[in-house]
């Protein structure tokens, strides 16, 4: 009996310890998949507020469209704007160049609408002397973000579907020009013969198009070539 006694609360101790490591298990599991969670909802609300604007403008300017003008394979009839987003657009990782307030107090005094005649970037660069380093470097991470973050295919000079247009990174050799004519030239929408990338690629894979676009960007070879330019991408 003296035995028993003694290895009673032993058995409790190992049970009590057992239930609290199983508890507390389980309690990192759930936080575990919370986060993955909370990060898939991230991605997609960052991938949702990048195609929204383009998506809407797409449904606004293609309704009542002529199919008699050229529709259909390669038709190319399809013009969101005058000039194609990237135009209009300042992305994050050049904002960050300056900081966020700096930008936003810049921002204040322009015009980057969809009906202005005047590039944003341009006028950010020339504005800010912002070194061909740091802009390159930026590009990098915008490209960066469209292929992991917004799931696209980053490119220059899409030529294939409207809504590529969320995918283009910045032609730095055409801006690093400073020649406005040009740069307005280069910028020009295109008359896409598709609007959204399932059609793009479903032609493709059936034969029925070759795609027009002018430059698609491997990242991987876009940060080696960083690294080997400056030496880091930092």
């Amino acid at each position: 009996m003296k035995v028993k006694v003694i290895y009673i609360p032993f058995i409790l101790t190992l049970i009590v310890s057992i239930f609290f490591n199983l508890t507390s298990c389980t309690k990192e599991e759930r936080n575990i998949t919370q986060l993955s969670k909370s990060t898939e909802e991230s991605y997609n609300v960052e991938k949702t507020v990048a195609n929204e604007k383009n998506t809407t403008d797409i449904e606004n300017n293609t309704n009542g469209l002529d199919e008699s003008n050229g529709s259909g394979i390669g038709g190319g009839i399809i013009t969101v704007h005058k000039y194609r987003m990237a135009f209009n657009n300042i992305p994050q990782p050049f904002i960050e160049i300056i900081g966020e307030e700096t930008y936003r107090e810049w921002e204040k005094g322009k015009d980057f609408s969809v009906d202005s005649e005047e590039m944003a970037m341009l006028n950010f660069v020339r504005d800010f002397d912002i070194s061909r380093e740091d802009f390159d470097k930026a590009n990098l991470k915008w490209a960066q973000i469209i292929e992991n973050a917004l799931d696209g295919k980053p490119c220059i000079f899409p030529k294939d579907y409207a809504n590529q247009e969320t995918d283009e990174i910045f032609n730095a050799d055409l801006i690093y020009t400073f020649d406005e004519d040009q740069i307005k030239n280069y910028y020009i929408g295109v008359d896409y013969p598709y609007l959204y990338d399932f059609e793009f690629e479903e032609a493709v894979e059936a034969g029925e198009y070759t795609s027009r676009t002018e430059q698609w960007i491997d990242v991987d070879k876009m940060e080696a070539d960083i690294i080997a330019k400056y030496g880091s991408i930092d």
